[in-house]
């Protein structure tokens, strides 16, 4: 009885391992589809450079205790002058009492810059912070422009931040394609971006090739849906 069971034990085997690859094959398919796709190969290194590792060390309370923390988000820039440069970045990622002894900083082509605090939304229905830093730390980078239009339901937008980690443990850049799904002061984006991604961009490719910015990343699930501050709300006399 038993010899005679195997065969069709081995059909149904076959039969749930071809389920399986159907299954998974449409899985993929589902998951490129919501936007985690990398389109690291899609930017050029001046693009690139428009998104930066920003750090910041502050305290918060936690159950009555107080904690040391090193936020580690991104940032970007949008307009400079000959004196300084004006950068975006998310506020909850300065939630908290800043450091005395250490000032916030960005990363740029290796070099450390401190930035100052300006102004910021105050909270997560706001979730926006203006920063400044001199402006000679930024001669090889252009700032990119903030875009007029606010984006549009289901339009594909690219997120790029640092919240990628290198083989060797370290924060590096990444960038994916990003759907938006509903288009309000917060963006909805169907793509899985991650806690160093908060404070970057969400950019619009525009028909002749260039890059500009729509909003700052914000908050989400880490695997399919992310939020982003809409530009748009932005208050004019921030940038």
């Amino acid at each position: 009885m038993f010899h005679r069971c195997v065969p069709a034990f081995l059909q149904y085997t076959r039969l749930n391992v071809a389920v399986f690859t159907v299954v998974l094959l449409l899985f993929s398919a589902m998951h490129a589809v919501s936007g985690d796709q990398l389109d690291d190969s899609h930017l050029t290194t001046h693009e690139r450079r428009f998104v930066l590792p920003f750090e910041i060390s502050l305290q918060r309370i936690e159950t009555g205790v107080r904690r040391h923390f090193i936020e580690r988000c991104s940032a970007f820039l949008i307009n400079k002058d000959e004196h300084s440069a004006i950068l975006l970045s998310a506020w909850h990622c300065i939630d908290g009492e800043l450091s005395l002894q250490k000032s916030p900083t960005v990363s740029i082509l290796g070099q450390t810059v401190s930035v100052r605090i300006v102004r910021s939304g105050g909270n997560m229905a706001n979730d926006w912070l203006v920063m400044t830093a001199p402006a000679d730390a930024f001669a090889d980078i252009t700032p990119i422009r903030i875009s007029s239009q606010p984006a549009s339901a289901a339009e594909s937008l690219i997120g790029i931040g640092w919240g990628g980690i290198s083989t060797g443990g370290q924060s590096e850049q990444r960038s994916l394609i990003c759907p938006g799904s509903s288009v309000e002061k917060i963006i909805t984006l169907n793509c899985g971006l991650k806690k160093g991604d908060s404070g970057g961009l969400v950019a619009r490719r525009l028909p002749g090739g260039e890059l500009e910015a729509i909003g700052i990343i914000s908050s989400g699930d880490s695997s399919s849906v992310s939020l982003a501050f809409a530009l748009a709300h932005l208050p004019s006399d921030s940038h």
